[in-house]
């Protein structure tokens, strides 16, 4: 089972055999993954540095990694320890919490990380330096039953567009300073943009589990807190879709995803391939789903207000030939005022 990524978590297990466990990785009777082979701290440093599925990480490492989404939280490994192996939990780079369990249990380690950060779950040696510390004797071994990560607080990073996109199935309570939005339909080639749910608003800034929708916020980043006690329903005329998971985007026609156009003139939902067929969505962002009829044939939904497009723009524009709607030619360190250009030869539109 080496190598093998499943439902996100990323198995580097080998099929070592002893007398507790002949089959190797995992024990069907139990149904345990077992980790038979320990990991050294040396080994660490080089796995820490390894991109997933290279041989400096699969020759050094043993065990599962998990990529933990920026915020707060729990990790909450279910195991058992034989002999001299310790479960060890590290996050990053960091010194792992190392623990045991002479009989069956719950270790649980509390984790904050300011951005998407691996998790590394295997078993080390008992003269390994940890975080914290319990060892008590017994051949050797680490078992895993299950391990669940609980987050708390998700936190989020906003662009200098002003702009992203977010999804949780679960509620998340929204921070002073962020408007969420659903995107309920397409009227004269721009999209209804519904402002629904808003930081500054103690009535209204919860956003349902299951709902996707775009943030719009000053650039920085912000701590979104998880309700998993609310159960309010989500929207039903939202044509914004996501996933906790990385997934194909469906239950459309076209797809948009937010980003910068094509020639990086306008920042909006549009086609991440070139034909608006699906593409793979990242976890915890939303993306536009679109039928035909919705679509009409359009590539793009430009967005208002977008703080970052004058300056993307303007460092185009040094290097652009630009001429006025008049035919005037401007020179391209020239600061743009509202209205039409042609910039090499194409048509913008500056707000």
């Amino acid at each position: 089972m080496s190598n093998t990524t499943v439902n996100n978590t990323y198995f580097c297990v080998d099929n070592v055999s002893n007398t507790e466990s002949p089959n190797g990785f995992f024990d069907q009777e139990e149904e345990c993954i077992v980790l038979n082979t320990q990991t050294n701290e040396e080994q660490m440093q080089t796995a820490c540095n390894a991109e997933l599925g290279s041989p400096e990480l699969t020759d050094n490492f043993n065990g599962l990694v998990i990529l933990l989404q920026a915020g707060t939280g729990s990790i909450t490994v279910n195991t058992q320890n034989l002999g001299s192996s310790q479960l060890a939990i590290q996050i990053g780079t960091n010194n792992p919490t190392l623990a045991y369990q002479s009989e069956r249990g719950d270790v649980t380690v509390e984790y904050s990380v300011n951005s998407d950060t691996y998790l590394y779950i295997y078993a080390a040696p008992s003269n390994t330096t940890a975080s914290q510390r319990t060892f008590v004797a017994a051949a050797n071994s680490v078992k895993i039953y299950s391990i669940r990560i609980s987050p708390t607080g998700f936190l989020l990073d906003v662009s200098k567009t002003n702009y992203t996109t977010y999804f949780n199935s679960r509620a998340v309570q929204l921070p002073s300073g962020v408007k969420a939005a659903v995107v309920t339909g397409v009227q004269a080639g721009s999209l209804c943009i519904d402002y629904r749910y808003d930081g500054d608003n103690t009535e209204a800034n919860i956003v349902p589990g299951g709902t996707a929708v775009l943030i719009s916020a000053a650039s920085n980043k912000y701590m979104l807190q998880i309700l998993s006690d609310n159960t309010d329903p989500a929207p039903s005329d939202n044509l914004l879709r996501g996933s906790d998971d990385e997934e194909w985007t469906w239950g459309g026609d076209f797809y948009y995803k937010l980003s910068f156009s094509k020639d990086n003139n306008h920042f909006g939902f549009f086609w991440a391939t070139p034909n608006g067929s699906a593409f793979v969505c990242p976890a915890h962002t939303a993306y536009l789903a679109l039928t035909q009829s919705q679509a009409e044939s359009s590539d793009g939904f430009e967005l208002e207000n977008v703080t970052g497009l004058t300056t993307r723009i303007a460092a185009e524009n040094k290097q652009s030939v630009i001429y006025d709607i008049h035919g005037r030619r401007i020179s391209p360190s020239a600061v743009l005022s509202r209205g039409i250009y042609i910039i090499n030869g194409k048509k913008i539109f500056i707000k």
